[in-house]
Parts: C-alpha cells; sequence; structure tokens
C-alpha cells in the first residue's frame, strides 16, 4: 500500500531562519502582513513557554504550518485528542464505532494523556477500541480538525483538537465491540461516509480515501 500513499514529510519545529517562508505562505492564504511583521509576531510566540509552531515540507520545501497553544482551563487539564482511522488493507473497509458517551458513529480515538508519540496513541486507541491484533500506523497525520464535544454527565460542552492518523488492519481482522462503544461497523467507504454521524467524521473519510488512492 506504500505505493499508493503520498504525504509530506515529518512536520519540524520553526526555527527564525523560516520567516520568510511564513510570510510567503501568510501572503498566498491572503493574511495581510509583511515579512517583518511576520518576523516579529513569529519570535513572540516562540518566547511562550505553551505553544509551538511546526512546519510542513514536501520535498524540502515548506508548504504549511501549525500554531499549537496550550489554553489553561478551569474545568480541566490541557489535552488533544487523537483518533486513527482503521482501513483494512485491501482498501476496501473502513471501520466507525457507535462510541458509548458520545452516541455517535465516529472514528476510534482518545486523549494523549502528555504522550507526545502522537502516531503511537492513535495505534493503542484503535487496537483497544477495535479489538484487532496487527494494526499499523502511517506515521503522519492526515488530518487536523477542532470540534465541540457535547455535555455528558458532569462534563461540560468543550472543544477538542484532533489529530488524526490512517491505521492499517490486516485484510483477514475483524473487529471486536469494546466497552467504549455500543456497536461498530466495518463498512466500504461510500457506506461509511453515510454512517458517520458527524461532519468532520465524514470528511476525515473522505480524505483517507483520496490519499489512498481508493475507489470501491
Amino acid at each position: 500500500m506504500g505505493s499508493t500513499i503520498r504525504f509530506l514529510d515529518p512536520a519540524r519545529p520553526v526555527d527564525p531562519g523560516d520567516v520568510s517562508a511564513v510570510a510567503r505562505l501568510g501572503a498566498q492564504l491572503g493574511y495581510p502582513a509583511g515579512r517583518e511583521e511576520f518576523e516579529r509576531r513569529l519570535e513572540r510566540v516562540l518566547a511562550e513557554p505553551a505553544g509551538a509552531v511546526l512546519l510542513a515540507e514536501e520535498e524540502g520545501v515548506v508548504v504549511g504550518w501549525l500554531h499549537v497553544q496550550a489554553l489553561a482551563s478551569v474545568v480541566d487539564e490541557p489535552y488533544a485528542l487523537i483518533s486513527g482511522l482503521v482501513v483494512d488493507e485491501t482498501l476496501s473497509r473502513v471501520l466507525l464505532l457507535h462510541h458509548r458517551k458520545l452516541d455517535r458513529w465516529l472514528q476510534p480515538g482518545g486523549h494523549c494523556d502528555g504522550d507526545a508519540e502522537l502516531a503511537g496513541v492513535a495505534l493503542k486507541e484503535a487496537s483497544e477500541e477495535s479489538g484487532m491484533d496487527g494494526l499499523r500506523v502511517v506515521p503522519r497525520i492526515v488530518d487536523l480538525d477542532i470540534h465541540e464535544i457535547p455535555p455528558y454527565g458532569d462534563v461540560p460542552a468543550h472543544l477538542h483538537l484532533d489529530s488524526r492518523f490512517v491505521v492499517v488492519a490486516p485484510a483477514d481482522a475483524e473487529p471486536v465491540v469494546s466497552d467504549e462503544s455500543h456497536d461498530l461497523a466495518y463498512l466500504p467507504w461510500d457506506a461509511a461516509i453515510e454512517r458517520a454521524d458527524d461532519a468532520s467524521a465524514r470528511r476525515l473519510v473522505r480524505v483517507v480515501r483520496v490519499l489512498l488512492g481508493a475507489t470501491s
């Protein structure tokens, strides 16, 4: 399957020498600031210990950036959500779970709880929630999403920053319902898009389908 996937190089931290590339991308995106203004802003952001700026490169050329900022909360510790869309290695089926707490059909995922190895978190969550052995994670973030989680129990509504990966299952592996789900469904692409309750989950399925070149 490796020859069918085209991903960016691993993201790296920005440094002051990248300001021209950041300013160029900013101009392309329509941000009204010149190089000197981006340089001042970048210096200010890098001085903050609770934030980070990552750059995405393709063949040595900077093609995107991500600014991450940790925010203090009175109701919870800072956290991020990591999820992985499980696809069988024949590229014909996609796994969705009927989430027990949220009562929605979604991809597997969970909080990273301070673990910086995000791809490893995606693999662990997918393995635990699917009950399948032999899963492999593609170590590239394929989608980023910020979405609201509705209130449940004593937890108020809040936002999740969701870093999303592709997790590949052996062709003969069959999922098993875990305690975190009411049910699960291993579906063809079109059926998975129809089944997903959340707009961002439907977008994820579409994005991964295009990246993998899956047509069925």
